[in-house]
């Protein structure tokens, strides 16, 4: 059962590989390689692992202005299946993001900071539950989600519930 899953989420990614990925949801392949740079990248730190955490999640569902919370009110609507669930992601996903910024512009980490590094694999699992339903999707040639969706509609299909619900059933989430 299990290697028959990989195998499917394997040829699933090799199809949109070969497809250049324009079937499939933002920068799917900035987010896959920023993503595997959180295993390869040598030493293994986890504010290297944060930042590549970020940078996939950013290739995904990005936004050009107000980022942080545009980015964590995305994936918690997308991720999450209930309000009390969205809330608990949006709050996380706030503080791993603010930890982004401390490191990339060098300042002084505080001990809620550190303490979220140590974490990093809870951020890197988001991000993988993300980049998975994405493939998934990819792979149904939904006209319906295509590139314009996801650039133009995502926000307003967010904070409508039937629409929201319709979506991750599409991403295989619920």
């Amino acid at each position: 059962m299990i290697s028959a899953t990989y195998s499917a989420m394997y040829d699933g990614l090799k199809h949109l590989e070969a497809e250049e990925f324009k079937a499939s949801p933002g920068n799917l392949s900035v987010a896959l390689r920023a993503f595997s740079s959180t295993y390869d990248r040598w030493p293994t730190l986890p504010d290297s692992q944060l930042l590549d955490c970020v940078t996939a999640l950013e290739g995904l569902l990005g936004a050009e202005n107000e980022i942080a919370f545009k980015l964590s009110f995305r994936i918690a609507s997308i991720l999450a299946g209930t309000n009390e669930e969205r809330g608990n992601l949006l709050k996380i996903l706030k503080d791993f993001y603010d930890t982004r910024s401390k490191v990339i512009h060098g300042a002084t980490l505080r001990a809620k900071h550190q303490a979220l590094l140590q974490r990093v694999d809870e951020l890197r699992n988001i991000v993988k539950r993300l980049l998975v339903a994405f493939i998934r999707l990819g792979n149904k040639n939904s006209a319906e989600y295509g590139k314009s969706f996801w650039q133009e509609k995502l926000d307003g299909t967010l904070v409508n519930t039937v629409q929201r619900d319709k979506l991750r059933v599409a991403l295989g989430l619920s």
